[in-house]
């Protein structure tokens, strides 16, 4: 491992991302039942493996994943068409692999493919003209992915490539009006299909549990079961989070999550709120402000355009992720059943992060020219 290559490494950001997942191993005692339980031994272990995996991702330099841009892109094709064929299914969707005691969620590790090829993709089409044509090549090249997970279907991955995909794009040179033309126009379509899905029963391409997810939070008692059906968990949640008050319950202390029945991953957030309480939650806010603010420094400090949208893609990601997660948590956002990064326990999730991380942490070496 090149000394000097990491004598430039970005040590601020490093240490923002191992607190941050210290604190997901605090949290996994509390939506545990103590040291010996399952889900902290597995948070543990993905931990160490995910460090293990962030430094030699770091040691890598991250111009080569452009010479492999076709091989990245086969594999993130393929890993997903595999897990419609050996995938177990879930809740209704097939998109977990189980090996032994372990589950991999491919769609997962598809966001690192997809942000390396893309960012290339992007850049290789650095000089364009800004039209519709090359915006919809661009929208194009990101379709086949997004039908193989659409397929599983997992909606929650499908909106985290969306805010990838037009996160890169914003950050290109493609023209921002048209691309904020496409993008609303989209999202008001939307809208407007389920508004007149819910109103006058038009035809729509989604399962009723998957509609009602994505509205239940305008109002959880309106679930049709008064609160305990689909708008369960959204209440139980933002009781959680306010039981809290100002500074929580106590570590270990939480009592009204355990009402929930993914406290561990979709509503981690809540165990922070109802033991940690308002000021606990704003601290664990402010880190991830600040990891995120660290990456966009990195991301502008770049020496090339392909590392700058590849720390873009990375930072779209995390941003999603972070937003929707609480807002779920408040009631504020529907339920996706998007993890909190580092701090939910899903462990195909928490290794992606670090992956990520290391990413950033060899674009951060390179600030200045660095032979490798």
């Amino acid at each position: 491992m090149n000394r000097d290559l990491w004598k430039k490494a970005d040590w601020i950001f490093l240490a923002l991302t191992l607190g941050l997942a210290l604190m997901g191993f605090i949290l996994s005692f509390s939506t545990g039942q103590g040291l010996t339980d399952n889900l902290v031994l597995k948070t543990g272990i993905y931990i160490a493996l995910g460090m293990l995996g962030l430094f030699f991702i770091a040691s890598i330099d991250y111009n080569k994943y452009k010479e492999i841009e076709k091989p990245l892109y086969f594999i993130m094709i393929l890993i997903l068409v595999l897990v419609l064929i050996f995938g177990k299914e879930i809740y209704g969707a097939k998109n977990w692999i189980y090996i032994g005691p372990f589950s991999i969620q491919p769609s997962e590790f598809s966001k690192i493919f997809f942000i390396l090829v893309y960012a290339n993709y992007l850049t290789r089409h650095y000089e364009n003209d800004g039209s519709f044509k090359n915006i919809f090549s661009a929208l194009l090249y990101a379709v086949p992915p997004l039908i193989l997970i659409l397929l599983e279907p997992d909606m929650g991955t499908t909106l985290v490539f969306i805010a990838i995909i037009f996160g890169m794009l914003f950050s290109s040179t493609y023209n921002k009006k048209y691309l904020a033309i496409i993008f609303f126009g989209a999202l008001g379509i939307i809208v407007l299909w389920i508004f007149l899905h819910l109103t006058i029963g038009l035809p729509i391409p989604l399962d009723e549990y998957q509609i009602q997810r994505f509205t239940v939070f305008l109002n959880p008692y309106k679930d049709g079961q008064n609160g305990l059906g689909a708008g369960y968990n959204i209440i139980q949640a933002t009781i959680a989070v306010g039981s809290g008050g100002l500074s929580g319950k106590g570590f270990l202390n939480g009592t009204q999550v355990n009402l929930l029945p993914v406290k561990e991953s979709d509503f981690a957030f809540s165990v922070v709120g109802e033991e940690f309480g308002f000021i606990g939650s704003l601290v664990l806010i402010i880190v991830f402000f600040l990891f995120l603010l660290k990456a966009l420094k990195i991301a502008h400090e770049c020496l090339d355009h392909y590392g700058y949208l590849v720390t873009i893609g990375f930072i779209s990601m995390f941003l999603f992720h972070i937003v929707e997660n609480i807002g779920m948590n408040l009631s504020l956002m529907p339920v996706t059943g998007i993890p909190l990064p580092f701090i939910s326990a899903a462990g195909s999730n928490l290794l992606v992060s670090f992956i990520a991380c290391g990413i950033i942490l060899n674009i951060s070496m390179q600030r200045t020219k660095v032979i490798f």
